[in-house]
């Protein structure tokens, strides 16, 4: 008598359509209900991301960084426009925009020479001085980087971009698409070497100061455009310094931070 090698399955139960029908109208409710009590708040999400997105676009064209003193300005407005009108506001409202930088920088965790060198900047670019900024500012954050941060002689800005590195998306809570180019600039514009003619015309023909074209003496940064990007930018690197030494002096552990600890609120914080 051959054996009988089928396995025993238990039997399925049998599927009853008007309940699965119920279930799933219930699903739909559910989400409706979800839709409607949260569709406000992803729809300003939506509106703020694309005109982020949009206004990030422009900047980038007309050459301006973005920052929290940067003017409202239309998403379609054209670069040109744009360029001239941010020429304009930062003319026109230097002493209101001074303050806004004072007021944040005395909050900084960063040494009183630090602040003092900044705040003459600041002083510098008021009385039209627009050479002093980038020429002043991109060696004294790179002394206070090797003091504060990585003791070492050939510590630098590339230092502190490694470091900054070690934040994660924290280094991007409070950007948005607007700052996310600040940190776009501070990992790569600024360490950009000129190597070749087509990275020299490059490099020549962005009012965003490149810190080795500044300090060896390749691009003249001589305008209000370029001083006012050398301030934005080394405020954003002094932010980032003063945000990993208050971690580092706090902390024995590596230097890790998660995406909703730091800077939960700030001048590049999502306002809905």
């Amino acid at each position: 008598m051959s054996k009988d090698y089928r396995m025993d399955l238990p039997k399925q139960a049998a599927v009853d359509p008007v309940g699965t029908i119920l279930e799933i109208t219930r699903l739909f409710d559910d989400l409706n209900r979800w839709w409607e009590t949260n569709r406000s708040p992803i729809l300003k999400l939506a509106e703020w991301a694309s005109v982020s997105l949009q206004r990030a676009q422009i900047l980038e064209e007309a050459g301006w960084l973005p920052h929290y003193t940067t003017p409202d300005f239309p998403s379609t407005m054209a670069p040109e426009a744009a360029c001239e009108s941010l020429l304009r506001h930062y003319c026109d409202n230097w002493p209101t925009v001074e303050a806004a930088f004072r007021e944040r920088l005395s909050n900084y965790v960063i040494d009183e020479e630090a602040k003092a060198c900044f705040s003459e900047a600041l002083k510098a670019h008021a009385q039209g001085l627009y050479r002093v900024a980038p020429r002043l500012l991109f060696p004294e954050i790179e002394r206070l980087v090797r003091q504060d941060l990585i003791p070492a002689p050939d510590a630098g800005l590339r230092g502190v971009r490694i470091a900054s590195d070690q934040l994660g998306l924290s280094n991007l809570h409070r950007s948005g698409f607007l700052s996310l180019r600040l940190y776009d600039t501070f990992t790569r514009h600024m360490y950009a070497r000129a190597k070749t003619e087509e990275e020299r015309a490059r490099i020549l023909a962005d009012p965003v100061p490149n810190r080795h074209a500044s300090l060896h003496g390749i691009v003249v940064y001589n305008s209000v455009q370029s001083s006012i990007n050398a301030l934005i930018m080394a405020e954003f690197v002094l932010l980032t310094v003063s945000a990993l030494s208050n971690i580092h002096a706090n902390a024995d552990a590596p230097l890790s931070l998660a995406a909703d600890e730091w800077l939960r609120e700030g001048p590049y914080a999502l306002k809905l």
